[in-house]
């Protein structure tokens, strides 16, 4: 259908980023003044993929105010990075819908598919993921930063002294570091 870029990039943290291009494309101010043209298999940056009036995302990505075309930010950066976790996490998506006019109704309605009990993701860590997949922006975390302390408080465990939670806090940890 589309072409993607990914990157995998470490920053000077150490700490690994994901980036997507899916959406990106070389900028030039004649670019902006040409009206939009068809998509072309030669050159996918050669083409104007937005107009305005238009919505860009990934759908099973978009946050509930996306879908609305009501703004998004950083909450919506939160419930975006949220869906991803839920998916690495619980090897589903957390919205249901085979069509996307489907996933827009759930994701919109806040219709959660429910979180596989059992398992072992930690209570604290499935609780957060539900958190910042909250349908309002305002029952998120506050930020992208308290929520990663939630997800990484199960990871204060000295693995030595429990080889269970030692392998759980492991596997949360490469599910963080893979999306984040």
């Amino acid at each position: 259908v589309g072409h993607r870029v990914l990157a995998v990039i470490v920053g000077a943290d150490a700490l690994p980023a994901v980036l997507d291009f899916g959406l990106a494309r070389a900028f030039t101010e004649a670019a902006a003044a040409e009206p939009a043209r068809p998509w072309s298999e030669e050159s996918v940056l050669g083409v104007d993929l937005t107009a305005a009036g238009t919505m860009m995302g990934t759908p099973a990505f978009m946050s509930p105010e996306h879908w609305r075309g009501v703004g998004v930010g950083p909450a919506s950066d939160q419930f975006c990075f949220a869906v991803g976790v839920y998916r690495v996490l619980f090897g589903m998506a957390p919205f249901a819908g085979e069509r996307i006019v489907e996933l827009r109704d759930s994701v919109c309605a806040g219709a959660l598919r429910p979180v596989p009990a059992g398992g072992d993701v930690p209570p604290s860590v499935r609780a957060a993921v539900v958190r910042a997949l909250a349908r309002v922006p305002e029952d998120r975390f506050p930020s992208m930063a308290a929520l990663l302390d939630e997800l990484e408080r199960p990871l204060l465990v000295d693995p030595a002294q429990d080889l269970a939670r030692g392998r759980r806090a492991r596997r949360i940890a490469a599910a963080i570091l893979g999306l984040g």
